[in-house]
């Protein structure tokens, strides 16, 4: 709905409509709360982020209103949403990233719970008892799959050099199995095991689902380990996904640090699908603030979905709906629409180190928090894990009943 922004009392006061009072001066026959300071100022500076249990949430910035909420949740809201903790101090782990463990949501234990959009819920309750006739916007659950393509192939398109250090390291292993498989697969005699993807269209298609594919189209290096760009296999391949799926890119581990790669990556990425690429995700999820969203920017993307955490499930931005980022040093709001994924398949595998079983009840868990307040659910799934016959034994399976639990199909 439309809203407009004042600080005339007396225009705030002789208005008819529906009016929301956000400052410390009372004025009746209106709904209020008292803010604390932080969205009067500029700068950043360490914030006093006592967690309280109001209307049976969680919130932070203790305030007062005249009904009943007692935290400052528009405050709050920025705080989560900006990332403002992730510019202050702290010790980054081992790929540079800011740790969940660090996060003011997962030392309070929200993590798992999209707190703002459950903030909202309540104002928007609290304002339906103010103003009964008040005519509000009802959302729907949606979900979006995406996929990861970190290597494409176990074996195809990885280049001679790359193919005979994969036989010596089987050499070296006596894995016999290995080699002849490889052997196989170079030959034309056997499929990839990475090479699920028309399994995938078929789910999509019987789901009905919105998917993309994050496409990491770099020079291997000792964190990028995808097929080469040039080889025919991998270019035959992102042709065919672009034909049933949307595409974007999946910056390379280094060029978080490199504008210059990242820009050439997108260009092979659009020559080879033939079409302009305008979402990303960070490989590994490295992001720094405010300097890979600038970049991004600059490289003309303009929806990203790295917003959360390697190593837990859960809202990194207390949100499971998208938002545009605002730069907080240079206090102005971009056109960079993020969008926050809730759970990661290898978060649970390598990461909390879960069986897939377990996996589904974290999954389930989340997908209820969203379905509540009819949200957006988006998951990552990588090209590894719908492999059947190595460490990822199980997890395509659970991709299959993630979709069940969200959209059930009548069995024939």
């Amino acid at each position: 709905m439309e809203v407009e922004f004042t600080d005339d009392a007396d225009y705030f006061i002789s208005y008819k409509g529906y009016k929301f009072n956000y400052s410390s001066e009372k004025i009746d026959a209106s709904m209020q709360i008292i803010p604390i300071i932080l969205l009067f100022e500029t700068g950043i500076w360490n914030q006093q982020t006592d967690v309280i249990i109001c209307r049976e949430m969680k919130g932070f910035f203790r305030t007062e209103s005249n009904f009943g909420f007692t935290f400052d949740l528009f405050a709050a809201s920025f705080y989560l949403l900006t990332r403002y903790e992730e510019y202050l101090p702290f010790q980054p782990d081992l790929h540079g990233r800011f740790p969940a463990e660090q996060s003011l949501a997962y030392k309070n234990d929200f993590l798992n719970i999209p707190v703002i959009n459950t903030w909202v819920e309540a104002l928007k309750d609290a304002l339906l008892q103010y103003y009964p006739d008040l005519k509000l916007k009802e959302n729907k659950f949606r979900h979006i799959s995406t996929i990861d393509v970190d290597n494409a192939f176990a074996y195809r398109g990885k280049g001679l050099l790359r193919t005979i250090a994969g036989y010596a390291k089987a050499l070296m292993k006596t894995d016999a199995k290995a080699m002849a498989w490889r052997t196989k697969v170079l030959l034309g005699k056997a499929k990839d095991p990475f090479d699920c993807y028309s399994l995938q269209e078929e789910i999509k298609n019987k789901y009905g689902l919105e998917m993309i594919y994050f496409i990491l189209f770099a020079q291997r290096t000792d964190h990028d380990g995808c097929a080469l760009p040039e080889s025919n296999a991998y270019q035959q391949l992102v042709k065919k996904l672009s034909a049933f799926a949307e595409i974007g890119i999946h910056p390379s581990y280094y060029s978080k640090e490199n504008p210059e790669m990242l820009e050439t990556e997108l260009k092979l990425l659009e020559h080879a699908t033939g079409k302009a690429i305008t979402k990303s995700r960070q490989h590994f999820l490295r992001l720094s603030f405010p300097e890979t969203y600038r970049r991004l920017i600059n490289a003309g993307i303009s929806e990203d979905y790295s917003m959360g955490y390697a190593s837990h499930p859960g809202f990194r931005a207390g949100v499971c709906t998208p938002f545009n980022y605002y730069d907080l040093p240079e206090e102005k709001e971009t056109a960079l629409k993020v969008y926050p994924f809730a759970a990661m398949d290898i978060t649970f595998s390598d990461y909390m180190k879960i069986q897939p079983e377990d996996a589904l009840k974290h999954i389930s868990t989340i997908i209820h928090e969203i379905k509540k307040i009819n949200g957006l659910f988006i998951s990552i799934w990588h090209d590894r894990t719908f492999n059947e016959r190595w460490e990822y034994k199980g997890w395509k399976d659970i991709y299959i009943r993630m979709m069940e639990m969200i959209t059930p199909i009548e069995n024939d």
